[in-house]
């Protein structure tokens, strides 16, 4: 299932699952909880799909103070990107 993929449908919010087929085939059904073990048809083949359970794909802000490590590597290269232009500017007025 994918992380906080949900769907309103009439009036209630139900999760997207993803399903693959022997084929290798990836496709996502809309289903409540109770029905996401069931095999479902594969929307390529039409062959049976049985859930996958896939990553979550997460990208991370550099410049977010709630991941400490990578807000000190941004912010140790920004110094240094901020040094070199300090260096150009003096450079170019003397």
């Amino acid at each position: 299932m994918r992380a906080s993929t949900y769907l309103k449908y009439l009036g209630n919010y139900m999760p997207i699952y993803s399903y693959k087929c022997e084929d290798d085939h990836v496709t996502d059904h809309l289903c409540p909880i109770s029905d996401r073990n069931n095999t479902k048809l594969c929307k390529v083949c039409r062959a049976d799909a049985y859930m996958i359970i896939t990553p979550v794909k997460v990208s991370l802000d550099p410049s977010d103070p709630a991941f400490a490590g990578t807000w000190m590597t941004w912010e140790r290269n920004r110094a240094k990107q901020m040094k070199q232009e300090l260096r150009l500017e003096k450079k170019r007025e003397g």
